[in-house]
């Protein structure tokens, strides 16, 4: 009888109004969170850039420039986040509604840096972090894969160079995600484009620009994902391998000088 007169609401009787108030106040807390976590990225990349500049003299190994190069980019990237901010409107009147949005200069900001930059900068910060990895995976043992042996090889130069137009190329289809809004304006500031095509029955177009928006997408967060969490389960394999083989040799050293 007492737990019966115990009233708790469940989140399943809550309104659709105060859900939707729950999730625009996370994403409302989502999007001030954007420039304080830009800048503190921007402080600990740039602190990397200047702790390898310094001590390049002693810091030779490969791997050491593909991680200054490394935080560069994400400099570069982290440094656009922030601006993403004028172009981004809440739904459902949320608490944030930047007054620029409408504007041409605000729209194509979001069309050629948010999305197209950004993405070309991430491809490259996740290239070049596994060149990273392959780099540092090489000076642990003896027993390499030819693309380890490959990579290690290359100059910095080199292997910007064959992963730049790569990344350029693929991140052209992010240009076709938005359109500029200049006369709807019940609709978002710029506008989707695939949208648009799917409102215009433009089918053949909408397949094309989705499956390469698809393909970018998984090489830019899982396919990396992958690669790196392969690299690194790698690493420790043979890291475990070489103090082992050590730790043998020295066991042998010294039973010999016995």
């Amino acid at each position: 009888n007492n737990c019966n007169r115990i009233s708790i609401k469940p989140l399943t009787s809550l309104s659709t109004d105060s859900i939707k108030r729950i999730f625009m106040l996370i994403e409302f807390i989502f999007l001030i969170l954007t420039p304080i976590a830009s800048a503190f990225g921007i402080v600990s990349n740039l602190l990397v850039i200047i702790v390898v500049q310094m001590n390049s003299k002693e810091l030779k190994e490969n791997h050491y420039k593909y991680m200054w190069v490394n935080s560069l980019i994400n400099v570069f990237y982290l440094v656009i986040q922030p601006f993403n901010l004028i172009s981004e409107c809440q739904q459902f009147d949320g608490w944030f509604c930047s007054s620029v949005r409408k504007f041409l200069f605000s729209q194509y900001f979001k069309i050629i840096f948010v999305e197209y930059v950004s993405n070309f900068l991430r491809l490259l910060s996740n290239f070049t972090y596994a060149g990273f990895s392959i780099n540092r995976s090489s000076l642990i043992g003896q027993d390499h894969s030819k693309l380890t042996i490959y990579v290690s090889n290359l100059s910095i130069k080199k292997y910007l160079l064959r992963i730049f137009l790569p990344c350029m190329g693929l991140s052209v289809v992010k240009v076709f995600k938005r359109m500029p809004n200049i006369d709807k304006p019940e609709h978002l500031y710029p506008l989707l484009f695939m949208t648009y095509l799917l409102l215009n029955d433009k089918k053949i177009p909408f397949c094309f620009i989705l499956f390469f928006t698809l393909l970018n997408d998984f090489i830019n967060s899982f396919f990396f994902l992958i690669v790196n969490l392969v690299i690194d389960v790698n690493l420790v394999i043979k890291m475990k391998k070489t103090i082992l083989e050590r730790s043998l040799k020295f066991e042998g050293m010294l039973k010999n000088s016995r």
